[in-house]
């Protein structure tokens, strides 16, 4: 159970610093110069599951990782992310 929890709050952190970088107001400045310095940059940066699966992994090497493995951690962060965004939609 504590895995559980550990890996909700986890999921949460990633959802929770993806939709401020990519969606809030207070870094819209930091985007729109991202955007025109790359556009590789700017599109990750704009994107919510894109920018997802990056925060899985760097919240994993801080926090402490998920699963064994990096890659997944990413996939996992990405499909809560749009889990939590579109579950609404599954319901439906």
């Amino acid at each position: 159970m504590e895995k559980f929890f550990y890996l909700m709050i986890w999921a949460f952190a990633v959802f929770g610093i993806t939709i401020i970088v990519t969606q809030s107001m207070l870094f819209k400045p930091i985007r729109d110069r991202i955007e025109k310095t790359s556009d590789f940059l700017g599109t990750l940066f704009s994107c919510p599951l894109c920018f997802s699966f990056w925060a899985s992994i760097a919240t994993s090497l801080l926090l402490g990782p998920v699963s064994d493995n990096l890659f997944f951690d990413g996939c996992i962060g990405s499909g809560s992310l749009w889990f939590f965004t579109y579950r609404n939609a599954l319901l439906n």
